[in-house]
């Protein structure tokens, strides 16, 4: 899978900077590449276990909002603040 895949914008300005710039890039790409190829069986250990702490630091976190919820339910509002629309918030 290409780099430009996963990060989708950082292609977009790539294809935008300079000849110079570009071929940083590329060369900087080419490195990365390099550094990826190999066998990673061995590290299937490690990522198994880091993946698991991160969903149980994700419950964690979950639980702790729930808990922030309903301690903010618990007082009355004194200012009505309209919500923000984030559904036009660039992400990139």
């Amino acid at each position: 899978m290409s780099i430009l895949r996963c990060y989708p914008c950082r292609g977009t300005r790539l294809h935008q900077a300079g000849p110079a710039e570009a071929s940083s890039n590329q060369e900087q790409r080419a490195e990365i590449a390099k550094a990826l190829e190999g066998d990673y069986r061995k590290n299937i250990s490690c990522l198994q276990t880091a993946l698991e702490l991160y969903d149980s630091y994700q419950f964690k976190i979950m639980e702790c909002d729930q808990q922030v919820k309903k301690a903010l339910a618990g007082f009355e509002p004194k200012v009505r603040v309209p919500a923000p629309d984030l559904r036009s918030a660039a992400l990139c």
